[in-house]
């Protein structure tokens, strides 16, 4: 049973970087006037979007040392999901 929740983790942390991988990014003002096509509606969403402030936060694990970083909401969050997957995994242990 373990084997088959393994597999299925594996392939959902490899999807899950294929659709990372597969955003677009932001285009800077180089490419608005190489490509004068580009219609004004998309030009002022880009413009939007580079204004727009990103939050976030995480957990580096080294051996027993966690390394926590990023704003303290998401920080304290990541924490504390870190917590209960370090105790989720020493479960799976003592059951195998």
């Amino acid at each position: 049973m373990l084997e088959y929740i393994a597999v299925v983790l594996i392939a959902a942390g490899i999807f899950l970087v294929v659709q990372g991988l597969r955003e677009r990014y932001a285009f800077d003002d180089v490419y608005h006037s190489t490509y004068p096509e580009f219609d004004e509606e998309e030009r002022m969403s880009m413009e939007k979007r580079e204004k727009s402030e990103i939050h976030g936060g995480g957990v580096i694990l080294i051996g027993p040392l966690p390394i926590v970083f990023g704003e303290s909401k998401y920080a304290v969050v990541a924490l504390i999901l870190t917590i209960f997957l370090m105790i989720l995994a020493i479960l799976f242990m003592v059951m195998v």
